[in-house]
């Protein structure tokens, strides 16, 4: 049976938790750099936590990026804490932004097998954020980096939704594409996707049904013995709404 966990981030409240554990299978905890595992929140936490996501651009992280060595490694070590701590199965991240012509994949793969653990899990990316191009977006790319690294793969149907739109792609061709990369985590939410080809397109994360994401397809294509984490905004009805209609 499916799976569906809620995202955890810093700012959510006791009280949100304590509500919305009673409708969840799981959670994910965002991994920010300011967080440690005995903080308050996380101390209330009722459910599995069944992935860790590492700290990313936000905070100043880029795995391909050979100069913010410190940084990443700080990222990595904060989101493994966690995940020891709870025993969380996976450690998902971000490939993140071509920030400037020494970022690359091959910085990403090598630092992959410096910091391996059986655990990290890679991101699928949209086109674009803030007007800066990502790595790992399509298809040809994330296969290189699970083939030479052994890592896993989460499928975040609502990037791969936003990099089809860009470029003029079929979704359901690369969403089934993807899907032959076996992942084994999904990420989901929905979004405005005539925004995609704004000059400094950064994502919105809306709750399902107030976007144009096609929910229906997901829900078809999507394995049924899977996790899937709703990363949409922490309206406690709305998520309830939301775990029952991807529970059906």
């Amino acid at each position: 049976m499916l799976k569906v966990g809620v995202k955890i981030m810093p700012s959510i409240k006791k009280g949100y938790i304590r509500q919305i554990e009673n409708f969840a299978d799981y959670f994910e905890i965002y991994a920010d750099l300011n967080i440690k595992c005995d903080d308050n929140y996380l101390l209330e936490l009722g459910l599995p936590v069944s992935a860790v996501h590492v700290a990313h651009f936000d905070n100043g992280v880029n795995f391909s990026d050979n100069s913010k060595k410190e940084i990443n490694l700080l990222a990595l070590k904060r989101a493994l804490e966690i995940a020891y701590h709870f025993g969380s199965k996976k450690i998902i991240f971000h490939p993140e932004l071509i920030e400037h012509g020494l970022c690359s994949v091959n910085n990403l793969i090598e630092f992959l097998k410096i910091n391996y653990d059986s655990r990290l899990v890679i991101e699928n990316m949209p086109f674009s954020s803030e007007g800066i191009g990502h790595l790992c977006r399509n298809y040809e790319e994330i296969k290189e980096v699970i083939v030479k690294t052994g890592i896993g793969f989460c499928l975040d149907f609502t990037h791969a939704s936003e990099y089809a739109m860009r470029i003029g792609l079929d979704s359901e061709k690369l969403m089934r594409k993807l899907l032959l990369l076996n992942p084994i985590h999904f990420h989901l939410a929905d979004t405005d996707l005539s925004k995609v080809f704004d000059l400094n397109y950064n994502e919105t994360h809306l709750n399902l049904g107030m976007g144009d994401i096609n929910m229906e397809l997901i829900k078809k294509i999507i394995p049924k013995k899977s996790e899937v984490t709703i990363e949409t905004p922490q309206n406690l009805q709305k998520q309830i709404k939301e775990i029952k209609y991807l529970k059906q």
